[in-house]
């Protein structure tokens, strides 16, 4: 009964919760939130989705591949920010080219604000993906070690 009952709520909140994680996430340059918040807004769902099912989504190895990937991405931004505009993730990276062009024709933006807007949202998502992968790994860690 009371697995039953877990596994309704999970179903019921984690949409919502998810939701949530993707507004905190895409809104998180212009407001309070980002990276940080939504990763671990879905660690927490990932958690939950254990506790009810007895499923693990992400294995170790995958985890570790999210964490390398992202760590990686964030740098190559960096670097590439640097040799482009001359400071360490500048954030002015797509300000001229046809990725910029789209990005702000697209949401309607000043070249420049989009190009501020599309950099942060690339260094909020390599955020994302290692805070989500970090503390589901700590919480696999302390549920081996029971």
């Amino acid at each position: 009964m009371i697995n039953f009952v877990a596994r309704g709520l999970c179903l019921l909140v984690l949409p919502i919760a998810l939701s949530f994680a993707f507004y905190i996430h895409c809104f998180g340059e212009s407001s309070p939130g980002g990276g940080f918040q939504a990763g671990l807004l879905i660690a927490s769902c990932l958690i939950l989705v254990h506790l009810s099912f007895n499923k693990h989504l992400l294995n170790n190895k995958t985890c570790i591949c999210i964490i390398c990937y992202a760590i990686l991405t964030y740098i190559c931004f960096g670097i590439a920010c640097l040799a482009i505009e001359g400071d360490f993730l500048n954030l002015n990276l797509f300000a001229s080219g046809k990725i910029n062009y789209l990005f702000s024709h697209y949401f309607n933006l000043n070249p420049k604000i989009a190009s501020q807007k599309l950099s942060i949202f690339i260094a909020e998502t390599c955020i994302l993906a290692v805070v989500t992968c970090c503390c589901y790994q700590l919480y696999r860690a302390v549920l081996t070690k029971n």
